[in-house]
Formats: structure tokens, sequence, C-alpha cells
């Protein structure tokens, strides 16, 4: 994953730049009525909650998509992915397990890799990592465990489904069960398997 951080995050970095010096550039005119008009401008947008939210996001970053590198390209990326789509950060959702106890995806994410698995799938796909175990933790959710299938639904599948999320909540891939050959290969090519596997 760190081989292939530089060519994700250069185009992402450029970004941020190129958007703090056109803030800077507006922020710092040279004329009197463009400098008054900003900070009328400022004084406005600071009590808009919408305008406060973009900020929010746009500073923690977490709408960042990833279109570029060698590991979003094993994930086969769309070039406009929306979010829960490869590249882009993994949504969180919650569920609640049988004994009544309230749980959400974010707290579970690790410097492991995170395979979440929607219904049917579980045991094909938890076969192709179960030789990396080590570095990949499964997360199952059954249908009984989310029946109005809104945490589905919120990654875009109708039916069963499987995400790899990365140590860094970066969707990897996903797909359903026609697709677990190209998790086995994201796998084989990117994850160590387990020493005593």
């Amino acid at each position: 994953m760190l081989d292939s951080y530089e060519a994700a995050r250069r185009p992402v970095a450029r970004g941020v730049i190129d958007n703090a010096a056109r803030m800077l550039h507006v922020g710092m005119a040279p004329h009197r009525v463009a400098s008054l008009a900003h900070d009328a401008a400022v004084r406005v947008l600071d009590h808009v909650p919408a305008w406060q939210a973009r900020l929010r996001t746009e500073m923690s970053e977490t709408e960042v998509t990833y279109h570029d590198g060698p590991l979003v390209a094993l994930g086969e990326s769309t070039r406009h992915p929306t979010r829960g789509h490869t590249g882009t950060r993994a949504l969180d959702i919650g569920w609640t397990d049988r004994s009544g106890e309230a749980h959400t995806l974010w707290p579970l994410l690790s410097e492991r890799h995170t395979l979440l698995v929607f219904g049917g799938v579980a045991s094909r796909a938890a076969e192709s990592v179960a030789p990396y175990e080590d570095a990949v933790a499964t997360v199952t959710l059954e249908a009984s465990l989310n029946p109005d299938r809104a945490a589905r639904r919120r990654y875009g599948f109708d039916d069963d489904g499987w995400v790899l999320i990365r140590s860094d909540q970066v969707i990897a891939l996903r797909g359903d069960d026609a697709n677990l050959s190209a998790l086995e290969r994201y796998l084989a090519m990117v994850i160590v398997p387990n020493a005593n596997a």
C-alpha cells in the first residue's frame, strides 16, 4: 500500500494546493473593495450551516477520491465513483446484533484490511480471505441483522455483495459472488498470506 501512496495522493495534494492558492488569492486581494466584499461574504457564510458542513468536509478530506495509483487500478475504479465505490472513503453503517447491541462499521476498521460482507456470499468470501486472516478482518452483515437493508443500499447493493476496505479506510474493491476472483487476485497481489497458512 505504501508503494502506491505517491501515485494516489499526488493528484489529491495538487488539488489541495490549488484550492488553497485560490482562497489565498481571494483573501489577500490588493484592492480595498475586493477586501471588503471578501470580509462581508465570510461573515455571511460563517452563519450558513450548509457552508459550515461543506468546509468541515473539505478540511477533513473525507470525500477525497483516488483515481490513480496501482491499488486503485486493481479495484477497477470508474473515473467518477460515488461514495461507497472503489477509491472513495468507506461509508459508516449501523446494525444491531442478535443480542440487541448496536454496532457501527468505522470503529471496527483498523490497521488491517476489512472485508465487509452482505448476506449470502459470506462463506465463499470468507474462504477467499482465510489464508490472509492475519491481515484481513471480516465483518459479516447477515440480512437478519439489517432487515430494512439500509446498510447494503448505502453501499449500492440490492442483493448480496462484499466490499474490501483498506487500512486507510479507502475502498479497495467491491463486488458480488460473481466477482470473487477479483478479490482473490487483489489479495494475492497486495497482501502477504498468514505465516502459518
